[in-house]
């Protein structure tokens, strides 16, 4: 008898390096006044802030959310696609939850 074939693979994810400038800009809260800078640097999404003293390379964890060894900033979870940038951003980090942070476009 012939064995059993294996069942179907899962749909391989895009990697998120192909998607990483839809995460790029600067992202502003105005409950703390304050900014997140975020760019791709060799291939990798950084989150560069005044409250770090160099930027910090996170990591993808699936459905539009990273991680970070941030106190402040442990995990980014990534909101409303216009189609080429997201616009919002929610903070996890300490004991706040759900900072909201909205990108902000800069004048040429």
């Amino acid at each position: 008898a012939a064995a059993p074939s294996p069942p179907p693979r899962p749909p391989v994810q895009p990697t998120p390096t192909a998607r990483l400038a839809a995460f790029v800009g600067r992202y502003r809260s105005p409950e703390l006044d304050h900014s997140y800078d975020l760019k791709v640097v060799d291939g990798e999404l950084v989150l560069d802030s005044l409250w770090s003293a160099e930027a910090v390379v996170l990591r993808y964890v699936g459905n539009d959310a990273f991680t970070a060894p941030l106190w402040y900033a442990g995990r980014l979870n990534f909101e409303h696609n216009d189609g080429r940038h997201f616009q919002e951003l929610r903070v996890d980090g300490g004991r706040a939850r759900n900072v909201r942070f909205y990108r902000i476009v800069e004048p040429h």
